[in-house]
């Protein structure tokens, strides 16, 4: 049985493997059964669980690490067809494939030169603009030292 995501194909047959763009990568009989879960998911969280149980039909038959080396492994050889494994804290781990990527451009008039923005740009501001204001500790701080400031420039330009 083969499996194709993106431009790979994953061979399960003999000994399995994964060809990506004409060259083959042996993997180890769990790599292949995590990656054919994941390929069959794509794009979904799958549990940790979920992927021991499939590969190695029970929790205690591995070691601690033997989840993460393996997804170590896979996610060396399937970057090279540009392929994302992610993982999810405190859930588990999705593979990304052909996940639509948001280009909505706006343009931003910034001293009268227009620029634009991309949502990642956008979502970049928001994240440093509410970095900045979630605490009222910061904000306090902020205010503060903004008022000396000033205050400094009020008294420099009535001695001047």
């Amino acid at each position: 049985m083969n499996l194709k995501f993106k431009n790979s194909l994953l061979m399960l047959e003999d000994r399995p493997k994964i060809l990506i763009n004409n060259k083959s990568y042996v993997i180890t009989i769990p790599e292949s059964k995590i990656l054919k879960l994941l390929i069959e998911n794509k794009n979904t969280s799958i549990t940790k669980t979920e992927l021991i149980v499939t590969a190695w039909g029970h929790p205690d038959f591995i070691g601690p690490n033997s989840l993460a080396v393996a997804i170590s492994n896979i996610r060396k050889i399937i970057e090279h067809d540009g392929l994302i494994l992610k993982n999810i804290p405190k859930v588990g781990y999705k593979l990304i494939i052909d996940e639509p990527l948001k280009h909505q451009n706006r343009t931003v008039n910034i001293n009268n030169r227009e620029r634009a923005l991309d949502n990642v740009t956008l979502a970049k501001n928001s994240a440093i603009i509410t970095k900045l204001t979630s605490s009222p500790i910061q904000i306090l701080i902020f205010s503060t030292l903004t008022y000396f400031v000033l205050y400094l420039i009020h008294s420099w330009v009535l001695i001047n």
